[in-house]
């Protein structure tokens, strides 16, 4: 036992002394460095710890458990709210629309882009009144993607109090009507771009290059608009827009970037060779497990202070002040219970 300890005491003269004080107390303790990423801020300020702080919470159990949830909200939703889309989409009075959405969800897919847009004009030509009352209550019901991404979020920006069920199902159903309208005016967008370059680009670009940076822009500008919504609006907590910013420009960069190297990478994943006809639900998951680590990992960094440090003091003050305060409370307690004996 003492030769152990004489081994850790030796190797950590040549680490920091805030690193020396903090791998000595954790062993007194007998607790494990990697199960408090918050730690490391104790011995390295600034950027690299914040972003290294960030990683090692995207690692623990809690953080996993609810982006693995936020994932799995984000399969059961996205084919209903797809369908619902479509479906009020075909009443516009817009000649091409419909095609240049289902040119648009074949550029969303990762895999079997064409086998999904078949499946999902077949199921829409049969499509009635039931179904579109069904449709609309699984749209309600899509607000469980952004209940399981306000937890996700309120974990990641160290909120005490979560707000109720009945809030986040208020805020989480207001969420999915932002993003029908966003994907219409997208859809939109993109449609008049296309008709544009057919009419002024014609001897310039192709069809199909027109519509990649047509798309690809306006999906930038969707996902930044919701990801700047969700980190405002989702958590229980006051946060100007200006501190919250560079998050939502961070994620949303790393986003699309993402999604053209997952894109990438999928066919030579070899998931259909493993999975066989399921391979397809799997993929959707591994994306969007992707998106969440992306999008909460962002929102870590933010807390942490990697964008604003200013914000970091400020955070790191607050919890001065709470710790500051639970420890009077229980020096009150002590004191109390000792008058009581």
């Amino acid at each position: 036992m003492h030769g152990v300890r004489d081994r850790l005491r030796g190797g950590a003269r040549l680490l920091r002394p805030g690193l020396k004080r903090l791998l000595l107390r954790r062993y007194r303790q007998h607790q494990p460095w990697i199960t408090s990423p918050d730690r490391i801020d104790e011995i390295l300020p600034g950027r690299l710890g914040a972003f290294l702080s960030a990683i090692g919470w995207l690692f623990c159990r809690e953080s996993t458990l609810l982006i693995f949830s936020f994932t799995f909200a984000f399969l059961l939703s996205i084919f209903p709210l797809i369908v619902l889309l479509i479906s009020l989409t075909s009443a516009l009075p817009l000649p091409g629309f419909e095609e240049t959405l289902y040119e648009a969800l074949r550029h969303f897919f990762p895999v079997s882009q064409d086998w999904i847009v078949r499946n999902l004009q077949i199921y829409l030509t049969e499509i009635g009144i039931h179904q579109v009352i069904s449709l609309i209550l699984l749209a309600w019901a899509g607000s469980a993607l952004f209940f399981a991404l306000e937890a996700a979020l309120e974990s990641a920006y160290r909120v005490q109090r979560p707000r109720n069920f009945v809030g986040s199902q208020i805020r989480g159903t207001a969420l999915v009507l932002a993003v029908g309208i966003l994907a219409l005016l997208a859809a939109g967008l993109v449609h008049g771009m296309v008709w544009l370059s057919d009419h002024a680009l014609r001897n310039q670009l192709s069809a199909e290059q027109v519509f990649m940076l047509s798309y690809y822009a306006v999906t930038f500008l969707v996902v930044f608009c919701l990801l700047l919504c969700a980190f405002h609006w989702l958590p229980n907590q006051q946060s100007k827009l200006r501190h919250i910013l560079p998050e939502a420009l961070f994620a949303a960069v790393l986003v699309i970037i993402a999604d053209l190297v997952f894109r990438w990478l999928a066919p030579e994943m070899g998931l259909e060779e493993v999975y066989g006809p399921f391979f397809v639900s799997v993929t959707i998951l591994l994306w969007g497990y992707t998106f969440g680590c992306i999008v909460v990992g962002s929102a870590r960094l933010g807390a942490n202070g990697f964008f604003m440090p200013s914000r970091r003091c400020q955070k790191a003050r607050e919890q001065a002040r709470l710790d500051t305060l639970e420890q009077a409370r229980a020096e009150e307690d002590e004191a109390a219970s000792r008058q009581t004996a």
